[in-house]
């Protein structure tokens, strides 16, 4: 049952696995939205009380607090004069203007060979005990490979066990496909991967919405995959909806009145593509959200 949404959303028509390469395809640091975002950093201790306690209706207490320490270790490692100092800011863009540059550099001189985490990543932490997979066998990471530098070269405080790892790759992993751009069989792919490989979401009240893009490089072998994905919390009013858009930009909670909103948002986005190929599609779990009618 979808808690959230009343209706699915058809928008009429619409990239590879490094984030940076969605920060240069989607040019959203420049975009702007029509009424803006609004963001935390979590680097208030009032801020992180407030999703704590959200979080904690739904999750495990010792997850959220795995969650909250990456948060922090992650601020306490990056200048953060760009980040929102207390509670929650406003900006017009679709991404705020971070200091990338500085951030990057700082977390580089810190931590050489640990890239930190990414939006997988940051879901797979917050979900993972609320989504169980049965066969890990099978799986395609061959897209994974910055997320599997990440694990490797991970700090004992952000570390994963190997059934975590192996769970997370079959979750991850790449969906062979069509080489079409009908996004319902696309979806349908993807339903029929997590189908024969057991995973099962028990998230609660909690959504992973991720978006999914097609790999045509190979017009043979073509493949789906996720290149975001975010966990969606119901809030007192409203909705939140939790990323981290790269390896090196900060986390952050947004506010929104509804779902519906969130969608608008990761399209404007992601759905920047004009070329003709395959639109991006969203799923709420193993539901599909948005696919192309």
């Amino acid at each position: 049952m979808n808690l959230y949404l009343t209706k699915r959303i058809a928008y009429p028509n619409s990239l590879y696995e490094s984030d940076q390469y969605f920060k240069g395809r989607s040019s959203h640091h420049s975009k702007k939205s029509a009424s803006g975002i609004t963001y935390s950093n979590l680097l208030d201790s009032n801020s992180q009380a407030d999703l704590a306690r959200a979080l904690e209706k739904e999750l495990p207490k010792v997850d959220v607090d795995r969650f909250l320490e990456q948060v922090t270790f992650y601020n306490d490692h990056v200048p953060t004069d760009s980040l929102v100092q207390s509670g929650y800011g406003h900006s017009k863009e679709l991404v705020p203007g971070y200091d990338v540059a500085s951030i990057s550099e700082k977390w580089f001189q810190q931590f050489p060979n640990f890239s930190g985490f990414n939006c997988r990543l940051t879901a797979f932490s917050l979900l993972h005990s609320l989504i169980s997979v049965k066969n890990t066998g099978g799986f395609d990471d061959s897209l994974l490979f910055t997320d599997k530098d990440a694990i490797a070269s991970a700090p004992k405080n952000s570390a994963f066990t190997d059934r975590e790892i192996a769970d997370f790759k079959t979750l991850f992993g790449a969906v062979a496909t069509d080489n079409i751009t009908d996004t319902t069989l696309h979806s349908q792919k993807v339903q029929a991967y997590w189908k024969q490989q057991g995973v099962e979401f028990h998230t609660g009240n909690l959504r992973m919405i991720s978006v999914w893009f097609h790999d045509q490089i190979d017009p043979d072998a073509t493949k789906l995959f996720i290149g975001h994905v975010g966990v969606l919390v119901p809030a007192e009013e409203g909705v939140l909806f939790i990323e981290k858009i790269s390896f090196e930009d900060p986390y952050q909670v947004l506010k929104f009145a509804n779902a519906e909103e969130v969608v608008t948002y990761l399209m404007d986005k992601y759905d920047v593509d004009t070329s003709g190929s395959t639109k991006p599609f969203l799923m709420e779990n193993d539901q599909p959200l948005l696919v192309d009618k």
